[in-house]
């Protein structure tokens, strides 16, 4: 859709509309342009989470078929789906962080997993110097896939 930039312009395209839907409460035939509600990629979405189909369906609460639906584009989400979905895009990490509280896991175990990881990257940097920084990438990635696992839980 073009942009509109002046006055003129913006009366000349409420007028067209307005015309338009005039003819169309007649019964004549008119063109219709439709505008997508979104350009939102859902299956760009679901790969920001690093998330199978599977997994981020049941990590947000979808039907895997409808996702598949409208990654493929023979569906499209409802508005607040869509919404939610925007919500995703922009925050994935905390996204998921509500969906695990909701679907029952304790705000304080990820908490502490969130702690722990922190203290290991504070360890890490210093652990360098003295050659112990393997181990502690080790106990990090171990601490990450927990944290992943919690925010599959349903």
């Amino acid at each position: 859709m073009a942009k509109i930039t002046n006055g003129e312009e913006l009366f000349n395209s409420i007028k067209k509309g307005l015309q338009e839907a005039a003819e169309r409460k007649q019964g004549k035939s008119v063109a219709v342009k439709v505008h997508p509600a979104d350009s939102l990629s859902v299956a760009r979405i679901r790969e920001k989470t690093g998330l199978s189909q599977a997994d981020f369906a049941a990590t947000f609460g979808f039907n895997l078929r409808t996702l598949q639906d409208w990654e493929s584009g023979r569906k499209m989400p409802q508005t607040a789906t869509l919404q939610m979905l925007r919500m995703i895009d922009k925050a994935p990490q905390r996204m998921a962080r509500i969906a695990a509280i909701a679907n029952g896991i304790e705000l304080k175990e990820v908490a502490l997993v969130d702690d722990a990881l922190q203290a290991i990257d504070r360890l890490s940097s210093l652990s360098m110097k003295r050659g112990i920084g393997r181990s502690i990438k080790h106990a990090k990635k171990d601490l990450e896939e927990v944290r992943n696992s919690l925010s599959e839980v349903a």
